[in-house]
C-alpha cells in the first residue's frame, strides 16, 4: 500500500510563480557591496501612506453567509490591520451581519458554524470612493492537509506549524500550534481557506503557506545557508522581533515574519548585522514594514546580505 509521500513524490514538484512587478532598480555602492534601491513605479506602489489620514466611522460591510444551518450559532469574523474580532448570530437568525461604524482600510470577512463548517475568508477595501461593501460567503466542510518533506523528500517532523490572522502584522497570531498527525503531515480540517500558516523546523528555513478548501500542499523546506545581514536603522531589534516581514520567499505564498529567521546580533553599531542561521540562498527578495516603502533584500554569492536604506 503507498504511503502518502510514495503518492506525493509522484506529484509534480512545488513551483513558486513569481508575479511580475514593475520595479524601476538601480545599482548603488555602499563599502564596495552591492545595494540596490527600490522604487515601486506608480501603479505597484506598496507599503507607502495614502494621500488622506483615514477617516473613522464612515464605512460598513453587510455579510451574507449562504449554506448556514438554521439550528447552530453562527460566527462572523471581520477582521483588519488594527483590531479583529467576530459576531455571533443566534440559532435562526437571518445569517446576515451589517457591519457599521468602521475605518476606511482591507477588512477580511469570514464565518464558521459548529465544529467542522468554515468559509474561505474574503478580502475588502473600505475607502471614501467605496465606503460600503456587501460580501457573500458560503460555508462548507474544510478538507485539507500538509506534508513537510526535506530536499531528500523524507518528512520533517516536529516542526512549528501556527496559523495568523489573515492580512494582520506578522505579530499576530494564534497562541495555539498544529499538530501532526503522523511525521510530517498536518491535517488542516476546521482551519478557514485562506488562513496563513507560519512553519519553522529546526535546521531548515521558515516558510509561510496559505490554507487551501482541499487538497494536500506538500510543502519542500530548504536547508539554507547561514549569512550575516546588514540592516537599515529603523529595522531595529524590536522591529525585527514584532513588525517586519520578507515577501516573494521562495516556497512561500505569504509574508514571512523576519522573527521567524531568528536573527541574533553579531556587531554593533548605527547599521548593526544580525547572523541568521538558516537563511534563502536565493538572489533577491523584498521586505516590509506596515508604513513604509517595500525595500529589496540582496543575497551576493558572497559576503553579507545588504538591505537597502530607505
Amino acid at each position: 500500500m503507498m504511503g502518502l509521500f510514495d503518492v506525493a513524490k509522484m506529484m509534480r514538484p512545488w513551483s513558486y510563480e513569481r508575479i511580475s512587478r514593475q520595479w524601476a532598480v538601480t545599482p548603488l555602492g555602499l563599502s564596495g557591496l552591492l545595494v540596490w534601491s527600490l522604487v515601486a513605479a506608480p501603479s505597484e506602489a506598496r507599503g507607502q501612506a495614502t494621500a488622506a489620514p483615514p477617516l473613522h466611522g464612515r464605512a460598513s460591510v453587510s455579510v451574507r453567509v449562504r449554506a448556514a444551518q438554521p439550528d447552530l450559532a453562527l460566527t462572523v469574523y471581520v477582521e483588519s490591520t488594527r483590531s479583529g474580532g467576530s459576531d455571533v448570530l443566534a440559532p435562526g437568525a437571518e445569517p446576515v451581519l451589517i457591519k457599521k461604524g468602521l475605518h476606511f482600510g482591507t477588512y477580511f470577512v469570514s464565518a464558521t458554524q459548529g465544529d467542522d463548517l468554515v468559509t474561505a475568508i474574503a478580502s475588502v477595501v473600505l475607502d471614501v470612493a467605496h465606503p460600503t461593501a456587501e460580501v457573500d460567503l458560503e460555508l462548507g466542510e474544510s478538507r485539507s492537509a500538509l506534508v513537510l518533506a526535506g530536499p531528500d523528500w523524507n518528512p520533517v517532523s516536529r516542526a512549528t506549524v501556527r496559523p495568523m490572522r489573515a492580512g494582520g502584522p506578522p505579530f499576530l497570531r494564534t497562541n495555539w500550534d498544529l499538530t501532526e498527525s503522523q511525521p510530517g503531515l498536518y491535517l488542516l480540517e476546521r482551519l478557514r481557506p485562506g488562513t496563513p500558516l507560519m512553519i519553522h523546523a529546526d535546521g531548515f528555513v521558515p516558510v509561510c503557506r496559505v490554507v487551501q478548501r482541499h487538497g494536500t500542499d506538500v510543502v519542500l523546506l530548504e536547508l539554507g545557508r547561514r549569512v550575516e545581514v546588514q540592516f537599515p536603522r529603523d529595522i531595529t531589534p524590536a522591529v525585527a522581533a514584532e513588525l517586519a516581514a520578507l515577501d516573494d520567499v521562495p516556497g512561500s505564498n505569504c509574508p514571512v515574519p523576519l522573527s521567524a529567521f531568528r536573527p541574533k546580533a553579531a556587531t554593533a553599531g548605527d547599521l548593526p548585522v544580525y547572523r541568521i542561521d538558516h537563511f534563502h540562498s536565493s538572489y533577491r527578495f523584498l521586505l516590509q514594514r506596515p508604513g513604509l516603502l517595500t525595500r529589496q533584500v540582496v543575497v551576493p554569492d558572497s559576503g553579507a546580505v545588504i538591505v537597502e536604506e530607505p
